[in-house]
This record gives C-alpha cells, structure tokens and sequence, in this order.
C-alpha cells in the first residue's frame, strides 16, 4: 500500500483509541506517524526520506523482512511511549504501526509478521492500484471525519 492510505488508515485507527482517552484528534495524529514506521526500511519511503542512513541499512537486511513484524511495532511502540513518558500512547502507536502491516498483508508481496517464524501472508491487491488505495483511503477519510466530528 501506499504512504497516504498507512497514515489515513493508522490516522483512523488512532483516533478510535484515542477516543477512549479523549483525545482523537492527537490520537489521529500519533497513529498517522506510527502507520508510516514500519516503512522505514524503504529509502524512498516518507519516513525513509527523512532519516536515509538508518532507511539505507534496514533496506540492505531487506523490505519487509524485520520491520514489518508484530515484534518491530511491540518494540517502537514501548521505545516511543517510554520516550515522551506516556505509556498511554503504546496503544496508539502500536496498533497505528500494526495497521501498516495488516494492510501489507492483504497485498500479492504480503509479509511475514511473525519472522523469523516463515508464516508468510499474502492478499489479492496490487500496492498502488488507484481503486484498491482510493477505496481503502476514501473509507478511512469519511470514518475519520465522523470520528473527529462527534468527539470534538
């Protein structure tokens, strides 16, 4: 899938938890980040972009290979929340960050979210195909916007 689609739909997701905090817009925004970092192996990526040495590295072990795991989000969510001292938003960013690899998975590449264990998942989409990222990305949008409209 394609940077916009993982930001709209760890937005969204991060929104739903933060609702329970009574905080969705913040919420919207810190699931939004943590949906873009499990392409940080992806030189080209948007996060990728912006810190090239370490995309650069990651990317020569290979995409998809450690960070598009269950172990990279439960890691960089409980290094994150640790690092603003806000345990409350390991939820947030780890089910933003999550988000990214359940999407990933329903593409023909797929991944392997429990590696080094080899349960590869795959899906039926083509990553980039404007009908598959416009409906996945349009659903999110309008769930967002009621999420966003009935909690503010």
């Amino acid at each position: 899938m394609m940077g916009s689609t993982h930001f709209l739909v760890g937005a969204l997701t991060g929104a739903v938890v933060g609702m329970k905090a009574g905080a969705p817009l913040e919420g919207a925004a810190i699931g939004g980040f943590a949906a873009l970092l499990p392409d940080i192996d992806h030189p080209g990526s948007s996060l990728g972009r912006l810190v090239r040495p370490v995309s650069v590295l990651l990317e020569a072990i290979g995409h998809r290979v450690i960070t598009h795991t269950l172990w990279f989000c439960l890691g960089t969510s409980l290094a994150l929340a640790g690092l603003f001292s806000n345990l409350g938003f390991f939820w947030i960013l780890f089910l933003g960050s999550f988000s990214h690899i359940i999407l990933d998975s329903l593409t023909r590449s797929g991944t392997t979210p429990f590696y080094p264990a080899h349960l590869h998942i795959r899906g039926p989409f083509v990553t980039g195909n404007i009908l598959t990222e416009g409906v996945i990305s349009a659903l999110a949008v309008f769930m967002l916007i009621k999420i966003l409209s009935i909690s503010i």
